[in-house]
């Protein structure tokens, strides 16, 4: 049982929006407090990731291939021109104007048949047009993707990695590891990023070219990490909270909770916040049932306080951060955590 729920975590994993930690100037932060907001929205459709390139501004993709935009912070959102194949699983915005997106399907059905593969398009005016972008083919399906400026980009999923160094005109294939099951990527720099790779944490010197393993323990268990700058991060290992502070080389444990933690996001070296799940209604065979428990520290995990959520306002699949709010894109609601 316990090799299964790993198996189902590590699945979630790869649904998750992971740009939980943004290299951009945080705002300062003194109260400590976090607090909850849950607004009505017009989405109604199953949102796969968002991306909020302001405080109001953003925009949502969905399983069913199309991109929405708000510019009210998420409470009314407008269906833009373009209409994807395949989901699409993953945004990113340099600006408010020029952002990409990524998707594709790893499988397909009844076989023989030959999946679709990975999709990528680019917007330069703030999604009233889109240009799909010529790829490298293999089955896969791109799921997390990260721009260290308006050239250079990598978007990863599951099948395939690639690399771009003229803002999505060109695309070369990246390895990381060997392996293709990669569930998220960032960069501190446009040198240095780390990738989650199967459960094992990389960290790149070069820009991507190459990668080492620096993974928190043997048991190659991770499920998030987030890394403020160069040297300063955390991670979670199953249901353990850890922290470095030389890049990778070391690891501090922080926090242990029962659960795994699958979403880790930290404003600062004081503030941040962990989020993990429980089935509530133990049944195998059946839907099941889920509560949230978001973790909130403002001393560095000294202590922590614990905030349990239903099942019904969080999108697991349609997370993001930006500066100090946690967005997550429900059917009809938009949820924010706001650390103030």
């Amino acid at each position: 049982m316990k090799r299964v729920n790993r198996f189902l975590i590590l699945t979630l994993t790869l649904s998750l929006i992971f740009n939980s930690c943004e290299n951009e100037e945080v705002p300062l932060v003194t109260k400590g407090i976090l607090s909850y907001k849950a607004s009505s929205s017009n989405i109604g459709r199953s949102c796969l990731s968002i991306f909020f390139p302001t405080e109001l501004i953003g925009y949502a993709t969905t399983e069913g291939g199309s991109i929405y935009k708000t510019v009210d912070g998420g409470l009314t959102w407008n269906k833009l021109n373009i209409s994807s194949p395949v989901p699409l699983r993953t945004t990113y915005f340099i600006n408010k104007d020029v952002g990409y997106a990524f998707g594709g399907n790893s499988g397909c059905s009844p076989s023989p048949c030959e999946p679709y593969g990975s999709i990528a398009y680019k917007t330069i005016n703030g999604g009233k047009t889109w240009q799909i972008l010529v790829i490298p083919y293999k089955w896969s399906e791109l799921s997390s993707t990260y721009f260290v400026n308006e050239s250079t980009g990598i978007a990863v999923g599951k099948g395939m990695s690639i690399k771009t160094s003229d803002g999505g005109k060109s695309w070369q294939n990246l390895t990381v590891d060997g392996k293709d099951l990669i569930a998220q990527i960032s960069f501190t720099n446009q040198n240095i990023g780390y990738a989650l790779n199967s459960g094992v944490l990389f960290r790149t010197d070069n820009g991507g070219g190459s990668w080492k393993d620096i993974s928190i323990n043997d048991e190659k268990l991770t499920y998030a990490f987030c890394f403020l700058n160069d040297t300063l991060g955390y991670a979670s290992s199953a249901n353990n909270l850890f922290k470095t502070e030389d890049g990778g080389g070391s690891w501090i444990l922080v926090d242990g909770v029962e659960n795994f933690i699958h979403y880790v996001h930290f404003l600062n070296e004081e503030m941040g916040i962990t989020l993990s799940q429980r089935s509530i209604n133990g049944v195998v065979f059946t839907i099941p049932q889920w509560r949230h428990f978001v973790r909130f520290t403002k001393d560095g995990g000294q202590t922590w306080t614990t905030f349990e959520y239903e099942q019904q306002e969080f999108n697991e699949r349609c997370l993001y951060a930006k500066h100090n709010i946690i967005y997550s894109l429900g059917y009809d609601k938009i949820f924010k955590l706001i650390i103030e």
